[in-house]
Parts: structure tokens; sequence; C-alpha cells
């Protein structure tokens, strides 16, 4: 994983260049896609199957934004959609619980199983959060559930 972890980003960060200066061709692209695929497989602890890793399920709501913990709008094979209530906080590094706010990683991590979906428990890629809401915000978070 270290070694995947060394390359996954200068590889990501190359297609991004190449694309930026409108250079990227068709099968480079095939190429960095499969190997980003791979990689988040070996990553995520399985074998990669191919196909399409999107396997929707619509997770029924009957919560509101009001409600005091956040619930699950959306979710796929490889990403969650979260509704974040006010209140709860994107947390980091430098988050504690003791400031009486609910951290949304550790529901997050009670809500899908860490060993099926290790990137939940990676410091390093933000516990699967891709973006962050401010504190008193409410609104949907997507994270992802998996390296791929």
């Amino acid at each position: 994983q270290d070694f995947l972890g060394s390359w996954v980003p200068y590889l990501s960060s190359a297609v991004w260049a190449l694309a930026f200066v409108t250079y990227l061709d068709r099968p480079f692209l095939d190429f960095a896609r499969r190997s980003l695929l791979y990689a988040g497989a070996l990553m995520d602890g399985r074998q990669h199957h191919g196909g399409d890793p999107v396997d929707a399920v619509l997770a029924e709501s009957s919560s509101s934004w009001a409600t005091a913990t956040p619930h699950v709008v959306l979710e796929l094979a490889d990403r969650i959609v979260v509704g974040k209530p006010t209140g709860w906080e994107v947390d980091d590094e430098n988050s504690s619980k003791s400031a009486g706010r609910g951290l949304l990683t550790a529901w997050l991590g009670s809500s899908c199983p860490t060993r099926v979906h290790p990137i939940l428990l990676d410091r390093a890629c933000h516990n699967g959060a891709l973006h962050r809401l401010d504190l008193p915000s409410s609104g949907l978070l997507l994270a992802a559930k998996t390296y791929e």
C-alpha cells in the first residue's frame, strides 16, 4: 500500500496536467483510468473485477435537515451522500468531540463497515470526506467509501 500511495498522486497529477494543456490522449487516459481503478481496488484490500463500480442503492431518508443526527441520502458502492445537520463537524486531525459537537467521520465509521471501507479510517484521505461544510451549515456531504 505504501508503494501504491507513492505513485498514485503522480499519475493523477500527470492526467490533470496533460488535460490542462489539452494534450491528454485517449490511450493514456484509458491506461491511467485502469491503473487508478486497479490501485484503488488493491488499497481497498480486494481484487479488481472490472465493470462499473457504481452499484446504486438509494437509501430511504425520511429525516429532515433539522434532525439531530446525519442521515444517508444516497449510497453507492464507492461513495455516500450524507445529509449533515447543523452542529455536526466535518472533522480533521485537530477536531475533538469535547466541544459537544458530533464528529461526522465517527458517524460515517459507525454507518459503514470500516473493515470493508478502510478509507473511512484513513486520516491522510480525510476519512473519505471529499469536502467540508461549516459547523453552522447543513447540507449534503459527499464521502468516498473506496480508494477507487
